[in-house]
C-alpha cells in the first residue's frame, strides 16, 4: 500500500512538472507585422521658365539705288534711240513695239554696266552711239568673257533670208534635175567628191582625200526649205546643207550655214550677210550694221577675181583691234552667179559640176 502511494505520488509529481514545461513552451507566437505601403508624396515640379521669344528681324530698308543705276538705264535708252537707222536698214518691222523688249532683254547689260568705273559709263555716256561706244571706250579691254558687256542683239527680230518650206511639187522637179553624176574638186583641201544621184534622192559618194584615201558612203537628199538641202545619212540622223541650183550644169551645197548666197535681184542696191554683219549696198555706196545696231562705213565695188565677175566688201568698226593691236579691217568677196552672190567660200569648196 505503501508502495503504490508513493508510485502516485511521483507520477502526479511528473504530470506537474511535464505540465510547467508545457505551458512555457506555449507561449503567444508574433504575428508578422504588416507594413503599410509607403505612398510616396507628388515632388512639385517648377515649371521651366520659357526661353524669351526671339525677336523678328526687322525688314531693312531698301539701298537706295546708286547713280550708276540711273546712268546705266539712261546709256541703254540712248543705245535704243540711236540705232533706229540700223533696224530700217536690216527691215526690221515696227520697230516702236520692240522697245519695251529690247529693254527687258537688258539685264546682263545693265548689271555689268553698272560695275564699270564711272570713267567708263561717262564715256558710254557720252558716246554717239553707246553701242559702238563699248568699243572705242575699250569697255572691255582686259577682261573676261563672263565680265565683257554686250550689247542687246536684234537676232530674233532679223527676217532677212529667212528659210521657208518649200512647195512639194517644187522640190520634187529640184530632186529630179540633179539625176546624173556631179563632182567636186576642192582643190585647196585636196578633196575630190563625186557623186552620184538618183531621182529618188538616193546618193552614192565617193571621196578621193589627201594622200589618196578612198571612202565611200551612201546617203539621200530630200528638198523641204527654200535654199537648202536635206541630208539623210541615216533613218535618224539628218543635216541642213546649203543649195543653189545655178544652170543645168552646177550647183553649190555646203554642211557650213556661215558662207550662203544671197540673191541680188538689183544690182543697184541689195544686201549680203557677213556671219552677223550685214552689208547693204545702195547706189555705190555701202553701210555695214550688226545684229546689235553697230554700224559703220564699209568700201563696196565690183571687180574680177581670177577672171570671174565678184563683189568685194571691206569695213572696219571703230575701236576694234586684233589681238597684236591693229586696226580689225574685215574684207569679204561674193561671186556673181546669174542673180545671187555667193560667199567666196562657197564657191571655192562647195560647188559641183556635172560630168
Amino acid at each position: 500500500m505503501r508502495k503504490t502511494g508513493i508510485t502516485i505520488a511521483l507520477i502526479a509529481g511528473l504530470m506537474i512538472f511535464g505540465c510547467g514545461d508545457k505551458k512555457k513552451a506555449e507561449k503567444p507566437i508574433d504575428k508578422p507585422k504588416v507594413e503599410k505601403p509607403k505612398i510616396d508624396k507628388p515632388i512639385a515640379v517648377k515649371p521651366k521658365a520659357e526661353a524669351p521669344k526671339a525677336e523678328a528681324p526687322k525688314a531693312e530698308a531698301p539701298k537706295t539705288p546708286g547713280p550708276e543705276v540711273a546712268q546705266c538705264e539712261k546709256i541703254l535708252s540712248k543705245s535704243w534711240t540711236t540705232i533706229q537707222p540700223a533696224l530700217k536698214m536690216l527691215k526690221i518691222a515696227d520697230p516702236a513695239s520692240l522697245e519695251d523688249g529690247y529693254k527687258k532683254s537688258a539685264k546682263t547689260y545693265l548689271e555689268r554696266c553698272q560695275l564699270l568705273p564711272k570713267e567708263l559709263r561717262d564715256c558710254l555716256e557720252a558716246a554717239d552711239n553707246p553701242v559702238s561706244g563699248i568699243d572705242t571706250c575699250k569697255v572691255n579691254e582686259g577682261k573676261k568673257s563672263n565680265e565683257k558687256l554686250y550689247a542687246p542683239d536684234l537676232r530674233r527680230h532679223i527676217k532677212l533670208f529667212e528659210i521657208k518650206p518649200l512647195d512639194k511639187k517644187r522640190a520634187k522637179k529640184i530632186l529630179a534635175g540633179l539625176r546624173g553624176r556631179w563632182v567636186n574638186d576642192w582643190k585647196a583641201a585636196k578633196l575630190h567628191t563625186t557623186w552620184k544621184i538618183k531621182k529618188t534622192g538616193e546618193v552614192a559618194e565617193r571621196r578621193k582625200g589627201h594622200g589618196g584615201k578612198i571612202e565611200q558612203r551612201n546617203f539621200k537628199i530630200s528638198f523641204v526649205e527654200t535654199n537648202r538641202m536635206k541630208m539623210h545619212w541615216t533613218e535618224t540622223s539628218t543635216q541642213s546643207y546649203i543649195f543653189l541650183r545655178a544652170g543645168r550644169k552646177m550647183f553649190f551645197a555646203s554642211g557650213n550655214l556661215v558662207y550662203d548666197f544671197f540673191p541680188m535681184l538689183n544690182p543697184k542696191s541689195f544686201i549680203v550677210r557677213d556671219s552677223g554683219d550685214y552689208i547693204v549696198y545702195n547706189k555705190g555706196k555701202c553701210k555695214v550694221v550688226n545684229e546689235t545696231g553697230r554700224m559703220t562705213d564699209g568700201k563696196c565695188k565690183f571687180l574680177k577675181i581670177k577672171g570671174k565677175r565678184a563683189f568685194k566688201a571691206t569695213w572696219q568698226y571703230p575701236g576694234q583691234v586684233f589681238l597684236n593691236g591693229k586696226p580689225r579691217m574685215l574684207e569679204r568677196n561674193y561671186y556673181v552667179i546669174g542673180k545671187n552672190l555667193v560667199h567666196e567660200s562657197l564657191y571655192v569648196s562647195g560647188k559641183y559640176l556635172k560630168k
